[in-house]
C-alpha cells in the first residue's frame, strides 16, 4: 500500500486548517502502516475514522463516511491516533482526545505501549 499523504488522503478537503505538521505528518505515517498490519488481535480493535466525523458534513450517510475512510486499530493504537490529532488540530480533536485519557481503556498509565506500537510510532 502507498504511504498516505495529503494528496491522497480521501476526504482532505473537509479537514480544518493544520495547526502543526509534524504531528499531522506523523499521523499519516502511524495510519499507513496500520492499514498494512492485518494481524491484529481478534475481539481488540476498534474502527477509526481516519478523517474524524465530526469534521465530515452532516449531509454525508454513514456508509459514505466509511469509504476509504476506516482504519482497524487496537485501543492503544487508537489512543495515540487521537494523540496526534490532537497535536496536529487542536479543538475539537483536543476534547476527543482528553476524553479519552479519562478512559482506562485507553490510557497509557495502565496500558503500556507494546511492540507493535513501537514499530507503528517510529
Amino acid at each position: 500500500m502507498d504511504l498516505l499523504t495529503e494528496s491522497n488522503l480521501y476526504y482532505i478537503d473537509y479537514l480544518p486548517k493544520v495547526k502543526d505538521h509534524f504531528y499531522f505528518e506523523k499521523y499519516l505515517k502511524f495510519i499507513s502502516k496500520s492499514l498494512e498490519c492485518l494481524d491484529l488481535p481478534e475481539g481488540m480493535t476498534e474502527k477509526h475514522h481516519i478523517v474524524p466525523r465530526c469534521y465530515l458534513p452532516d449531509w454525508m450517510t454513514k456508509e459514505e463516511s466509511f469509504k476509504k475512510n476506516m482504519a482497524v486499530l487496537t485501543s492503544h493504537q487508537h489512543y495515540i491516533a487521537h494523540y496526534y490529532l490532537a497535536r496536529a488540530f487542536g479543538g475539537k480533536m483536543l476534547s476527543a482526545f482528553k476524553r479519552m485519557s479519562y478512559n482506562s481503556k485507553y490510557n497509557t498509565a495502565v496500558m503500556p505501549f507494546d511492540e507493535e506500537t513501537y514499530d507503528l510510532l517510529r
